[in-house]
């Protein structure tokens, strides 16, 4: 599946036939499984190792609880780390080193991240990235070598 690099055009979230605002279901499906599949591809200028996959999610599950435990206003308290997590993508990128993480990861998350601007945003980020790394396992992921 190709993967659509304006995929975060519009936003998390759409109005739906009855005029709710709701989580765009093209992001969970088509764009979560060409990212998955992409970030699984043995074309190593794509693939994420599952460590380093694994590393970044278990990091924004992290943020997740951190602001679900801050209380009110936790998330505008810690938003600078969820825009921090654009320099974590491009740090660990431009590293290389302790495992792989592609140019098309980095910019990945670093569309996500510009799109985040209120905690609705954010919670859709992660059903969204979620489903991107359960897409990454299903293409065989684990199996990079």
């Amino acid at each position: 599946m190709k993967v659509n690099s304006d995929f975060m055009k519009g936003g998390y979230f759409k109005t739906s036939p009855t005029g709710q605002r709701v989580v765009r279901d093209d992001l969970m499906t088509i764009h979560a499984q060409a990212y998955g599949e992409l970030f699984a591809s043995r074309d190593r200028r794509n693939q994420v190792s599952s460590s380093q996959l694994r590393a970044f999610y278990g990091d924004v599950k992290a943020l997740e609880q951190k602001i679900a435990q801050g209380g009110e206003g936790a998330f505008e308290r810690f938003y600078y780390l969820v825009k921090m997590l654009k320099s974590k993508a491009s740090y660990v990128q431009g590293k290389r080193s302790g495992g792989r993480v592609s140019a098309a990861f980095r910019d990945y998350i670093h569309k996500c991240v510009d799109a985040i601007e209120t905690e609705e945003d954010f919670k859709a980020f992660l059903k969204f990235f979620e489903s991107t790394v359960g897409f990454y396992y299903g293409a065989g992921g684990e199996r990079i070598a």
